[in-house]
């Protein structure tokens, strides 16, 4: 009994999700978008536990607003509706808040975004990337001083890991930077106009 109990409510959940996520990567490769995003509705709810397939099926519907801006609101909206699944399924992992984010963003509802990036950045404080995001989406919503704070704190952040880089590789000559040296150069540039 027990191993049919595993078989039936452990393994072929996970076999099913494991499958019609494989399947969607194959459909979307392809450009058969719904064919995809009905595959990862089926493997969202054969295992209604797991974040894994509404927040691919988000990023999905995040990829074709980008690939198709004409038809943006309806695919963010479904975005939004897949990343709050996969957030309610695990609210600890920043990821699909920072999706979220995104996604606001794209469609311009800026208060929105930085509430996502807010909660995103609560959950990964150590993000330079996420407090660069909030920086750039309090400047949208004229919120200046704000903004400020954050691209100091991008920067700190920033810093901290180049040092650290520099004692742990002291041989190589380029650090490497987590937020990419134009978005470094950008939030200091940032920094200064908005310090005056």
């Amino acid at each position: 009994l027990l191993a049919i109990a595993y078989l039936i409510f452990i393994w072929r959940p996970l076999y099913e999700v494991t499958t019609r996520v494989q399947q969607s990567r194959q459909a979307a490769s392809t450009g058969q978008y719904d064919r995809a995003h009905a595959l990862l509705s089926a493997a969202s709810e054969a295992d209604p536990l797991s974040p894994e397939a509404p927040g691919m099926d988000g990023r999905l519907y995040l990829q074709q607003a980008r690939e198709a801006p004409a038809a943006a609101p309806a695919p963010l909206e479904a975005a939004v509706r897949c990343f709050r699944t996969a957030i309610e399924r695990d609210p600890a992992d920043y990821k699909n808040h920072e999706r979220a984010g995104d996604v606001a963003t794209l469609a311009g509802w800026y208060s929105e975004a930085y509430e996502w990036y807010e909660k995103a950045a609560r959950r990964y404080p150590g993000s330079g990337r996420l407090q660069l995001r909030l920086a750039q989406t309090a400047e949208q919503l004229g919120r200046t001083d704000v903004a400020l704070s954050h691209y100091r704190r991008a920067v700190e952040i920033e810093d901290a890991f180049r040092r650290q880089f520099e004692e742990m590789y002291p041989e190589r000559e380029q650090v490497v930077s987590r937020l990419g040296q134009e978005n470094y150069e950008m939030a200091r540039r940032r920094i200064a106009e908005l310090s005056r």
